[in-house]
Order: structure tokens, then C-alpha cells, then sequence
């Protein structure tokens, strides 16, 4: 018997919750300013935020709830098709957690998102600082897709399917429930996210373009400063003076 049931516990939610909003922040700012505006390096201190959410997402692999942990997160390849398939058709199988759908998206962002805050940390490298920008358009891109998964279900199952992430429901078997929404899990989540991003934003210096790890204690370079800037301003000057002579 299907009915609206908790599936989604606490500590996910709060997961999702930030992690959206990490994300849409730093893309929105990446995209939507130039390198030189005094905001556009707010943007890698959401994608770091975002960085450490997804480190309490493998955490919650483990220790989270039946739904939330790896388990239910992994499915055959070919299933995964079948899944895929039968979306397009409407003959999709409906699942209580994640289905193989969400899933497979699931995993291509978080691994993006992983290689995001790499090749952000270390755009000294001439690799990682070419791969950035397109790893931003593939998240995107996934996002897109994710999306669009989010509305099909909604139109075919007459379910707000995207509201489950926040109230924890969702139309499922009953026996698929949770028994309770583990809140002091959920609050531990909460307290400890918003922690170190806040500290991590708190150790912003805007001047020469710093910022702290949290817990980790590393100084991080978020680009070049003004005055940096003006350096290479003066050495081009003084390159063209003496092409000039």
C-alpha cells in the first residue's frame, strides 16, 4: 500500500539543503561576474562549503539512515537502463530511496563536484585551471538533468516529488519507513555545516585574497590580489619600454 511516508531523514535534508544552495551560489557567481569583482571570490568559498558538505555525505554512506547509506545508492548498469528507458516510456518501476535514476546523477555530482574543488584549489596547474570551467558546465548540466527527472515525475505521479527533500515524504510502501527522523543527527549536521562554513568565511581576507581551512588550518590562495595585479601591470610596461628601445 502506498502512502506518504518519511523517508528522508534529518541529517539528508540538511545535506540537500545546503548543498543546493552552495552549489547554486557558486555557480551563479562564477557565471554571472567577472574574475576582477570584489564577489567573484565568494564563489570558491561556496564551492569549498560545498566540498565539505559532500565530505558529510560519504560520512552519512555509513552512518546515516537505511535510506541514505551507499547501499541503496548502487544498482546494476543494466538496471540502471532499464530505469532510464522505462522513464521516457512511463513504465519506470517506482522506488522508496533513491531510484537508479537519481542515483547515477547523484554520483556524476558529487564526483564533479569533488573535481571542482580540486582543480579550484590548484589553478597553478595549467590542467586543472583548463578543466575548471568545464567541469562547471558539466555540473550544470547534470543539474539540468536531475531537474528535468524532478518534473517528469511530478507530471506522471501527480507527486511533488522535489518537496520530499525538505518534509521527509514521500509516496512509498509502508514498510519502506523510517521509524523516526533521527533530529539530533540532523542538528549535528546542521551545527557542525554551519560551523566551518562560517569560520571559513570569517577567515576571508579580501586585500591579498586569503582564506583558512577550517580544522585543516591551510591558508588557501583565492587569487591574485590587487596589488599582484599592479606588479604585472608594471612589469608588461616595463617589457614594452624596452621593446620599445
Amino acid at each position: 500500500m502506498m502512502k506518504r511516508i518519511l523517508i528522508w531523514d534529518l541529517s539528508l535534508r540538511v545535506f540537500h539543503t545546503l548543498f543546493t544552495f552552495c552549489l547554486c551560489a557558486a555557480l551563479g557567481l562564477a557565471f554571472l561576474l567577472d574574475n576582477d569583482h570584489p564577489w567573484f571570490r565568494l564563489h570558491m568559498l561556496f564551492g569549498l562549503s560545498a566540498g565539505f558538505l559532500l565530505a558529510i555525505r560519504l560520512l552519512l554512506f555509513f552512518a546515516g539512515s537505511r535510506h541514505a547509506r551507499w547501499r541503496g545508492m548502487l544498482f546494476h548498469p543494466a538496471e540502471t537502463l532499464r530505469y532510464l528507458l522505462g522513464a521516457l516510456t512511463g513504465q519506470a518501476r517506482r522506488f522508496a530511496g533513491h531510484n537508479p535514476g537519481t542515483a547515477l546523477i547523484a554520483w556524476i555530482m558529487f564526483g564533479l563536484v569533488g573535481l571542482l574543488v580540486w582543480s579550484g584549489l590548484n589553478m597553478q596547474n595549467e590542467a586543472a585551471e583548463e578543466s575548471h570551467e568545464a567541469l562547471a558546465f558539466a555540473l550544470l548540466a547534470a543539474i539540468g538533468a536531475h531537474l528535468v527527472g524532478l518534473i517528469l515525475h511530478t507530471v506522471r505521479h501527480r507527486e511533488w516529488i522535489g518537496l520530499s527533500m525538505l518534509t521527509g515524504r514521500k509516496e512509498a510502501p509502508t514498510e519502506e519507513a523510517l521509524a523516526h527522523p533521527h533530529r539530533l543527527a540532523g542538528l549535528v549536521t546542521l551545527v557542525a555545516a554551519t560551523a566551518w562554513m562560517g569560520a571559513l568565511f570569517a577567515s576571508l581576507d579580501q586585500t591579498p585574497g586569503f582564506a583558512r581551512l577550517p580544522l585543516l588550518g591551510t591558508t588557501i590562495d583565492l587569487g591574485e590580489s590587487e596589488t599582484e595585479e599592479e606588479d604585472h601591470q608594471v612589469e608588461g610596461q616595463g617589457e614594452e619600454h624596452e621593446n620599445d628601445d
